[in-house]
């Protein structure tokens, strides 16, 4: 059975169609739903040629870090693709979240028993613009058609995973969620927070302690910020200090008072005893400073404090 998507339709979904599957010119494919990657098996051959030579239809495909599940294409046939007119052009891709340099390891978008005889890439349209400013790449491998990702060079965080010598290689992992170290923290927190993911050990840039701040003492965080301060500028969400985005991530600083409920109000110390609570601390690397929180409730007032910082790509 060939199934044929046609004005302007969408194959999608996750699971198993027992036949063989073309795409129309208008017609898309789309595995999984809207962010929930999916596992799309074809149980003959898939024909995506017709898009790529003069259509409107588009292949479309959601990605995750290489160690989480993206959306993957499994033909059992052969793959048809044209000859020299499918391209990057003909696909949207979105990122999950973690998407990645790929180093060794590329996204396997479709595989299949085989490609056609003759079947080429568009030589001409394999690269393109990745969302978070990283570059893809189409390419052939025996039967599959993959994604290979590299940095695109203008990613800070690209930046000082190459400076810190993340190759890609297996233990030293370069996508945002690894942790090669193995030390807890994954490399996009060591990227925040001025560490060194190949190694393990404390450098006691991140320091808790109680500090007096103008005639009373709290508890405080000092921590490594990206920027210069007061760049990123931090503002009150709901009791938190939220950074504004710098360099593809957002800061959080969170407080509690038992580690169920973080709903204390944090304040950033910006009057000058900031200076005091930072001194002695390790000279942290060009690119980030210091900055210093503390809870609202004064010690020995409130009995127990516990701040945290957080970072993340989305606030």
């Amino acid at each position: 059975m060939t199934v044929g998507t046609g004005s302007g339709g969408t194959l999608g979904g996750d699971g198993t169609i027992n036949g063989s599957v073309s795409l129309a010119a208008d017609g898309s494919l789309s595995p999984g739903a809207a962010a929930l990657p999916g596992l799309l098996t074809i149980g003959g051959g898939l024909n995506i040629s017709a898009p790529a030579n003069g259509g409107t239809g588009k292949l479309v495909f959601q990605l995750d870090a290489l160690a989480n599940t993206s959306e993957k294409v499994t033909v059992t046939g052969t793959l048809t693709i044209g000859i020299g007119a499918l391209g990057f052009s003909d696909f949207v891709f979105t990122n999950l979240g973690g998407l990645e340099v790929t180093g060794g390891t590329p996204y396997k978008l479709i595989t299949s028993s085989g490609i056609t005889a003759l079947n080429t890439l568009d030589p001409a349209n394999l690269t393109g613009t990745l969302p978070g400013g990283l570059t893809g790449t189409l390419q052939l491998n025996g039967g599959d058609l993959e994604l290979a990702v590299t940095s695109g060079g203008g990613s800070a965080y690209d930046t000082w995973a190459t400076a810190k010598g993340l190759t890609g290689l297996p233990g030293f992992e370069n996508g945002k969620t690894a942790d090669p170290d193995k030390d807890g923290q994954d490399n996009l927190s060591e990227f925040a927070f001025d560490g060194d993911p190949l190694s393990g050990a404390n450098d006691g840039k991140v320091v808790g302690k109680v500090a007096t701040v103008g005639a009373d003492q709290f508890m405080t965080l000092t921590l490594p910020v990206r920027g210069t301060a007061p760049t990123p500028t931090f503002s009150n969400d709901g009791g938190d200090q939220l950074s504004a985005l710098i360099d593809g991530i957002y800061y959080r600083i969170e407080g509690s008072s038992d580690l169920a409920a973080f709903a204390n109000t944090i304040t950033e110390v910006t009057s000058g005893e900031e200076v005091t609570i930072q001194s002695g601390l390790p000279t942290l690397s060009t690119g980030w400073s210091y900055r210093t929180f503390r809870d609202s409730g004064t010690v020995p007032t409130v009995p127990k404090t516990f701040l945290r910082a957080k970072i993340s790509e989305t606030p």
